[in-house]
């Protein structure tokens, strides 16, 4: 085997453990996010435009459930210290509710009289439109993470799907490269540009089995 032979080889290796080891370490690795909305409203402040957070939402959700503020705040952590525990303090939340009503225009909540508690609260058809709203915003985004398909096709991700299998239908050759057809069990054909000297060093031929590693701009070939 000549020097730039091996040369190549090593090389070729070489980017397919790098491909390897980076597959390896983004599998690792899980995305978190955190949902807000804002109004759409360029004159406003980006402080003025924050409308409804993971906080805000989980209230208005207790408060669909329960029908009470004061029942509602108590399963709604706090980001103060002093409530860390107990859960928001009931002017907090209520200064909260206010602001977004204030921010949107519209009342996003209404108190009652009577029943058998003596009243309580509920959200009004706007308060429960906007908790819809960021219901399935939350759920989509969470779909989107957890869907590896996607993941791949926007290169956030290579998994064992980047690897393709197929059989060698042709080799094209020149002195400096080398054209491989390949056919994929899927059925798919894909072609791969490699130097002649690298389908030399693999031997291949038309009837190989091989696996194709696609990572942009390249595509790596393997003997299987």
């Amino acid at each position: 085997m000549s020097t730039k032979v091996q040369s190549d080889k090593e090389k070729h290796d070489k980017e397919i453990e790098e491909v390897e080891n980076d597959n390896r370490t983004l599998l690792e690795i899980s995305p978190k996010f955190r949902l807000w909305l804002e109004l759409d409203d360029e004159s406003l402040s980006e402080e003025d435009k924050a409308l409804l957070g993971k906080g805000g939402a989980l209230l208005l959700q207790k408060i669909s459930e329960t029908g009470s503020i004061s029942e509602a705040i108590r399963d709604v952590p706090s980001k103060h210290g002093a409530h860390k525990k107990t859960g928001l303090s009931y002017r907090y939340a209520w200064g909260l509710l206010k602001k977004i009503s204030t921010r949107l225009k519209k009342p996003i909540i209404q108190k009652f009289r009577g029943g058998r508690k003596g009243g309580g609260s509920e959200l009004t058809s706007t308060g429960e439109e906007l908790l819809r709203y960021y219901i399935r915003l939350e759920n989509l985004i969470q779909a989107t993470l957890a869907d590896k398909e996607l993941w791949e096709a926007i290169s956030l991700k290579l998994i064992d799907k980047n690897r393709l299998e197929g059989e060698v239908v042709s080799v094209m050759r020149d002195p400096i490269a080398a054209k491989v057809k390949i056919e994929l069990k899927v059925p798919t054909v894909i072609h791969s540009l490699i130097t002649t000297e690298a389908v030399d060093d693999l031997n291949l031929k038309e009837g190989d089995t091989v696996k194709a590693i696609i990572k942009a701009p390249h595509l790596y070939l393997n003997v299987a």
